[in-house]
């Protein structure tokens, strides 16, 4: 059991350490947006087919969105674990219930 909790007190640790190595890593740029790579701007071959550059400026779309959500969702997750920290450490009881009789009475 006490290798148990070090292991969660270890884990915890890792994770506090890569949520502020994140956050370090996305410091505002000049504009004020948060990014992963700064990138002032970049060159992308496109393709003269219409409904592919479409299907690429919709995935371009949705992997930024994804990044933005991942990155609050983890932000939120460690200002929620830090302020309100586990209230039950202990495992619940366990609570057992009589044995069903068959026979009726």
């Amino acid at each position: 059991n006490s290798k148990k909790s070090d292991d969660e007190v270890k884990l915890w640790r890792e994770t506090l350490n890569g949520t502020s190595y994140i956050s370090a890593l996305c410091r505002p740029d000049l504009a004020g947006i948060p990014r992963y790579f700064h990138l002032d701007h970049a060159e992308i071959p496109l393709s003269p087919h219409q409904s592919r550059l479409k299907s690429l400026i919709r995935l371009l779309l949705n992997l930024r969105n994804i990044m933005i959500v991942n990155r609050s969702l983890i932000m939120l997750a460690l200002e929620q674990a830090t302020s309100h920290p586990p209230q039950n450490v202990n495992p619940s009881p366990t609570v057992s219930t009589p044995t069903y009789n068959k026979q009726l009475v």
